[in-house]
């Protein structure tokens, strides 16, 4: 599983978007955590799951409040699973796209921002 520091989001819908985690920690789930930052449309922000309460090595994906709308998550196995590696440069890119009523999750792939 690759680890990562961050999580990226780029809004490209028509809607405003909050980026939050989940994670897992023996095989529970916890969380979603995060959804501080409104992103409007255009705008991309980043998430530490650390600084959310992620402990290092857990499994992570993100979780989109969708305002107004129908949210969105990402999947454990996202790119071949991620795990939260603190002080990794990796950043695992999604994008989320539609209307508030068909918002669509991507995974871009894990970039480094090094």
């Amino acid at each position: 599983m690759p680890g990562i520091g961050f999580i990226g989001l780029r809004n490209n819908g028509v809607f405003v978007a909050r980026l939050g985690v989940r994670w897992s920690v023996d095989g529970q789930g916890q969380g979603p955590a995060g959804f501080d930052d409104d992103i409007d449309l255009g705008q991309s922000r980043r998430l530490v799951p650390g600084l959310v309460g992620v402990p290092a090595g857990s499994p992570v994906w993100p979780v989109i409040d969708v305002v107004w709308g129908r949210d969105r998550e990402g999947s454990p196995d996202d790119g071949g699973g991620l795990t939260y590696a603190p002080g990794s440069d990796a950043v695992a890119d999604y994008e989320i796209s539609g209307t508030t009523l068909d918002s669509r999750l991507q995974f871009l792939g894990v970039t480094f921002d090094g």
